[in-house]
């Protein structure tokens, strides 16, 4: 649901391992899943407040809270996201300063929250800009008949947002320690970053199916049509981000696949690929691949669900192929420490003239369904890692059956299911 600017997103998931380490979202379940164990949990453990995690007694007021809000919600959506809970108390010091350490849950007694996330919402509207794309609010109800508030701010690909509220504006973001300003240099690299990331997306998907059709590769793919995948964090453009892919090296961590890919594996200068290979002769070509960048990107690549033969494209096995590939790519980027947006980049390459086909699915339709050009670069899908691939499984398929002159995937039932 959009209100205003704000995504309202009910099947969130947060991620509790990486909050104890400071690094990560909250729960590992849905958020209309959260329940006050899942909170309880986060006492018990003593999760302390950091980059991604900040807890609060008490809702900010209309006046002297509501600067305070806004900091924290900047910050976090300056940073790479996080949570709130409103309704939990910290442990304080000798000195009576809060340490960060969750204490109880306290609930929020008395507050309407369907009234109360109204009003914040329109604090937020008011009181940032740009506005931040992806926040979600959901009261989780406590045994002794009260809630707790949990908020969380998306990581923001609109960013630096700036609060203006009483004053000049003024820039946040989110480290280990809590909120803190930005400075000039800061401020500026955010700016440059922000409308340089997409051109810098793009610009990596074109470089590497430049080398995919080239054939500067390990083996040269069969020819005929070829599946790419680039699945590109934000996290690995944003700086020099370096993931450690020893356990893929070593086979302990298993490779995100499509169909028809896997049986090698080895370091290169890129990072580390798994490969398969075939042909006339055994390695004479290699059908697919996954290569893992060191950045944490990743690209598969099948050049074996589409058949070369008779100039058809099975639709099951492709969308099969593209299922499998988002399932594990997703899986092994939240392994890998990724908790934030990824970029998705669909490419299918060598099809003009080539016809969709399954279970006499274009006679069905009651017109020829073909390609109309050589290779199809379909724009790029946000794919949040805490929400379910299936949703943007399902718009991959649709894009590709209206690229064959289809108005949809047919192998979807009405609920958006997969019936395939």
């Amino acid at each position: 649901m959009v209100i205003s600017g704000y995504v309202q997103k009910n099947d969130t998931r947060l991620n509790s391992s990486s909050a104890r380490t400071g690094g990560g979202k909250l729960l590992n379940k849905r958020i209309t899943d959260i329940v006050a164990g899942d909170i309880q949990g986060l006492i018990d453990n003593q999760v302390p407040e950091g980059k991604t995690i900040e807890y609060k007694e008490a809702l900010p007021s209309d006046s002297d809270d509501k600067f305070e809000f806004l900091r924290d919600v900047s910050a976090f959506a300056n940073a790479v996201g996080g949570d709130i809970i409103y309704g939990v108390s910290e442990r304080r010091d000798s000195h009576g300063k809060p340490t960060g350490i969750p204490q109880e849950i306290v609930g929020l007694p008395g507050a309407n929250l369907d009234a109360e996330k109204l009003r914040l919402e329109q604090i937020l509207r008011t009181g940032i800009e740009p506005k931040i794309p992806v926040i979600q609010m959901q009261a989780v109800e406590i045994d002794s008949g009260t809630k707790v508030l949990v908020i969380r701010i998306g990581d923001s690909w609109q960013r630096p947002h700036h609060i203006c509220f009483k004053a000049s504006p003024r820039y946040y973001t989110r480290t280990s320690a809590g909120k803190q300003p930005l400075d000039y240099l800061e401020i500026r690299d955010a700016f440059i970053q922000s409308a340089d990331l997409p051109k810098r997306l793009r610009e990596f998907r074109d470089q590497r199916l430049a080398t995919i059709l080239s054939g500067d590769m390990l083996f040269e793919l069969p020819g005929g049509p070829v599946i790419a995948l680039h699945f590109l964090p934000l996290e690995a453009f944003r700086r020099q981000n370096v993931v450690e892919l020893t356990p893929f090296i070593y086979g302990t961590r298993v490779f995100p696949t499509g169909i028809g890919i896997g049986g090698h594996q080895r370091p290169n200068l890129d990072g580390v690929i798994q490969y398969s290979v075939g042909g006339g002769e055994i390695g004479r070509h290699m059908y697919g691949f996954t290569q893992i960048f060191h950045s944490g990107a990743i690209e598969i690549v099948d050049g074996f669900t589409i058949s070369s033969d008779e100039n058809q494209i099975a639709t099951v096995a492709l969308e099969k192929s593209l299922y499998l590939a988002l399932k594990s790519a997703s899986n092994c980027l939240r392994d890998m420490g990724m908790n934030n947006y990824v970029y998705l980049f669909l490419s299918i390459m060598n099809v003009k003239g080539y016809r969709l086909y399954e279970r006499g699915i274009s006679s069905r339709a009651g017109l020829r369904k073909e390609v109309d050009r050589n290779n199809l670069l379909f724009p790029e899908l946000q794919l949040d890692l805490a929400e379910s691939f299936e949703i943007p499984h399902r718009k991959l398929c649709d894009q590709f059956w209206q690229a064959c002159g289809a108005n949809c995937s047919l192998n979807f039932d009405e609920t958006g299911k997969w019936t395939a």
